[in-house]
């Protein structure tokens, strides 16, 4: 068994060889292929990244903005350029506008939209909801406004934050790799306009590496 696999090996060496030799002594070059592969820069594909991670906030800060209350009840799919709207909205100019609205945001590429119109009875909210519905509008602006912020200070490490809003009281948790990064995050939150108050939760998650020896 061995002897066949040693002269199945000198056949193959053989071959190669005159392979080599019809060839100029160099190996055939595969002319089909005209390009080659490049790996994207990390720069390029972290930016990548951020962008993809931030457009659903760019998304929904722009129908926030735009229809106020009435797009609390709008929900979003985005994957890529591609966003899918749906839900029930009170204000038909709200269902009419969205898909505009939406286009209009850089990187949106395609919008498709199912939204309903609320039936007429359902279109006047008694005063409790209003207030608690203007509450959670502002809390959402005020949460997609620090995930900005954050993205922009720390760049694809923000998409392991969490950041949720009530009242106006910010809580941010989630994990990070340095010290550094959790007085960036957390300074970023405090700057937002609307933050009454940061509640940090960040965990760092390699405590003593983070820190440099005296």
């Amino acid at each position: 068994m061995l002897k066949r696999e040693a002269a199945m090996i000198a056949s193959a060496v053989a071959l190669s060889v005159v392979v080599l030799s019809a060839c100029g002594g160099q190996p055939p070059v595969d002319e089909t292929s005209d390009t080659e592969a490049v790996a994207p820069a990390p720069e390029t594909t972290a930016e990548a990244a951020v962008d993809e991670f931030t457009l659903p906030i760019e998304v929904r800060l722009a129908m926030l903005d735009e229809f106020g209350v009435d797009a609390l009840g709008i929900d979003m799919q985005v994957q890529g350029g591609r966003v899918r709207l749906s839900g029930t909205v009170r204000n038909p100019e709200t269902q009419r506008n969205a898909e505009q609205v939406v286009r209009a945001v850089d990187g949106v590429d395609e919008v498709y939209s199912t939204i309903a119109v609320a039936p007429s009875g359902d279109l006047a909210p008694e005063a409790s909801t209003s207030d608690q519905l203007e509450t959670e509008l502002t809390d959402e602006l005020l949460e997609g406004e620090v995930a900005l912020r954050l993205y922009a200070e720390l760049g694809v490490d923000a998409h392991e934050l969490e950041v949720e809003a009530t009242d106006g009281t910010l809580t941010i948790s989630g994990v990070v790799d340095e010290a550094s990064k959790k007085e960036d995050a957390v300074a970023a939150a405090e700057a937002a306009a609307g933050a009454n108050e940061v509640i940090d939760m960040i965990q760092v998650a390699n405590p003593v590496s983070s820190v440099l020896p005296s």
